[in-house]
């Protein structure tokens, strides 16, 4: 009677075992995956992954800056130019994993060349001290700000932005109803493109005739439009009306 007590003991506790295991095996093995909106971006820009990853019930991201996360879909911001290996490891309840990973490059925009036009149609606007464009030296002025510092207006009607980079002098003659370009012969980076909030990118145009030097305009004032063209490695930064001027570049 004891010898069949303890058989019976014995099979049970290996069927138990083999019904533990046939659980195991039963559940389905985690699938990692996830989605980017973009594997190319300027700097600043913020992703939120969507993560369609499959049977898994934690998540770790290395999101390829030294930050971490196991949330489901972290948000998360790039600022520095590079390449970026962003990853995604999912575990099931067995402990299971399954590795997804994908790279993201955040690129510069670099400037390589400034286009004025319309210069002979000046009539003049009232933070304007020109009425009329007569002729005289042109140039373009990049200012950069920061949403963490105030500024003064300046004489010319501008704000006081500190300058990040003035471009070549040209001569314009009066009545000039050409395009006139200002190449560009050293590497100018911006550090994050003009459309992010926290460094604020203008420009403004300057004329130097006889009678001293006139700002004509100020993209703070009329407006601005920056078109990043990713696809084919290419922007364009343009102000919105009058007087034309347009900042063109490539990504790096």
């Amino acid at each position: 009677m004891i010898v069949m007590k303890k058989l019976y003991v014995l099979l049970s506790l290996a069927a138990l075992t083999i019904s533990s295991c046939k659980k195991e095996e039963s559940l389905p093995a985690p699938t990692a995956s996830f989605e980017l909106v973009s594997t190319v971006s300027t700097q600043g820009t913020t992703y939120r992954p969507l993560n369609v990853s499959e049977n898994a019930t934690s998540y770790l991201w290395d999101l390829g800056d030294g930050i971490t996360s196991t949330e489901k879909s972290p948000e998360f911001t790039l600022n520095k130019v590079g390449v970026y290996k962003i990853s995604l490891t999912v575990t099931n309840d067995n402990g299971n994993t399954s590795v997804s990973s994908k790279e993201v490059k955040i690129v510069a925009p670099i400037i390589s060349s400034i286009t004025i036009t319309g210069l002979n149609e000046w009539v003049g606007q009232n933070f304007s001290s020109l009425k009329k464009f007569t002729g005289g030296d042109v140039w373009v002025e990049v200012r950069k700000s920061t949403s963490t510092d105030s500024y003064e207006h300046a004489a010319d009607g501008s704000y006081n932005y500190p300058l990040f980079y003035k471009s070549a002098v040209v001569n314009v003659p009066a009545g000039t109803t050409y395009p006139v370009t200002i190449g560009v012969d050293k590497t100018v980076m911006l550090d994050l493109d003009p459309s992010k909030k926290d460094n604020h990118y203008s420009f403004n145009l300057y004329v130097k005739d006889n009678a001293g030097v006139h700002m004509l305009f100020t993209s703070e004032f009329i407006g601005s439009v920056y078109m990043p063209l990713l696809y084919n490695n290419s922007y364009s930064w343009k102000s919105s009306f009058g007087p034309s001027v347009e900042i063109k570049g490539y990504y790096y």
